[in-house]
């Protein structure tokens, strides 16, 4: 079932407040009181928004496996317009020419995309590996990172 034209009207006009509020928000200087890590991104050849990245390092009784994620909840709050909007779209969609972004571009390509060089909030979820690549122990977190190099 196509949606109403006034519930179009009302998303259309909950994505014009939350670009209003993406554009307006920064990222606090608390962040950087948060644990650094190390990691490069691994979103698809297309993405716009970098929202994962990896980190492996050996131990001597293993491996040290790191998933980081872009902390989106550090500037998105629970019933705000960013929020809401976000909650209605679910997703970001790639289409042939262009895409439909889950949250503005100023938050999702730009202040919380873990772009190359750029200092950024992330959830962290360390995996420690034995050598026979079994899980020892996980550990998640709250982190900033630095992507040291855009793959796909």
């Amino acid at each position: 079932m196509a949606p109403s034209r006034n519930s179009a009207q009302s998303l259309s006009k909950a994505w014009f407040q939350a670009i209003d509020q993406a554009e307006a928000l920064t990222l606090p200087e608390s962040l950087w009181q948060r644990p650094q890590v190390q990691g490069i991104t691994i979103d698809g050849p297309t993405s716009k928004d970098l929202d994962d990245a990896i980190y492996i390092e050996a131990t001597p009784t293993g491996a040290i496996a790191s998933i980081h994620i872009a902390d989106v909840s550090e500037l998105v709050t629970m019933g705000s317009p960013l929020d809401k909007v976000a909650l209605a779209r679910t997703q970001t969609r790639y289409l042939r020419r262009g895409n439909i972004p889950m949250l503005p571009p100023a938050l999702s390509e730009d202040k919380l995309s873990l772009l190359e060089g750029q200092p950024r909030p992330t959830l962290t979820i360390q995996v420690s590996l034995n050598h026979q690549a079994e899980i020892v122990t996980t550990e998640i977190f709250e982190s900033w990172l630095i992507s040291a190099k855009r793959f796909s």
